[in-house]
């Protein structure tokens, strides 16, 4: 039986599928026997033997080749190609620069649903102990859309937490998006 999804290249430009396979091959070099064949400029289908290995690849992702984002989702028995929406793709988001007092699982609910879509926000205290001095959250973004400016989320965010005036201009000081 065979475990199939597809993956889109982000990309403006072609990516050549040698490049694909090499990378794809090095990345998932623990899963057995997967197989990628390009249908499309950019566009893959992807066969794996066992249920585990795609839900490694599903649930591991964001996947990035030549620095763009391959995105990837189940490809369900029943839908065509072209039904699959390559429009999402989950990250882990990281805000940096809170108060102590800010670092609760409140606050990280809180800043992670003004982002996009939430999936999952971290509460960095365990066993009523601080363990991380930023909040981390899983949240789903448009890949179509421009990255992070000072327009979107990341005055909502600093708005939120109470960031200072000065941090507002120094976006990778307030937030971080993890792969």
């Amino acid at each position: 039986m065979s475990f199939t999804a597809a993956g889109r290249m982000i990309a403006e430009c072609p990516i050549h599928r040698n490049r694909v396979y090499g990378v794809l091959a090095k990345a998932w070099a623990d899963r057995k026997d997967f197989q990628v064949n390009e249908v499309e400029e950019n566009l893959y289908a992807i066969s794996f033997h066992s249920v585990s290995d795609l839900m490694y690849v599903l649930e591991n992702a964001p996947w990035s080749v030549g620095g763009f984002l391959f995105n990837v989702k189940r490809w369900a028995p029943g839908m065509s190609l072209a039904e699959i929406d390559f429009s999402l793709e989950s990250y882990w988001i990281q805000v940096h620069g809170l108060d102590v007092d800010e670092l609760t699982y409140n606050s990280a609910v809180t800043i992670g649903s003004s982002l996009e879509i939430l999936i999952k926000a971290e509460n960095p205290i365990v066993n009523n102990v601080l363990f991380r001095g930023f909040l981390r959250h899983r949240v789903q973004i448009e890949v179509f859309k421009p990255p992070l400016l000072d327009s979107s989320p990341i005055l909502r965010i600093m708005r939120i937490s109470g960031l200072n005036e000065s941090m507002r201009s120094s976006q990778t000081s307030a937030i971080t998006v993890v792969s």
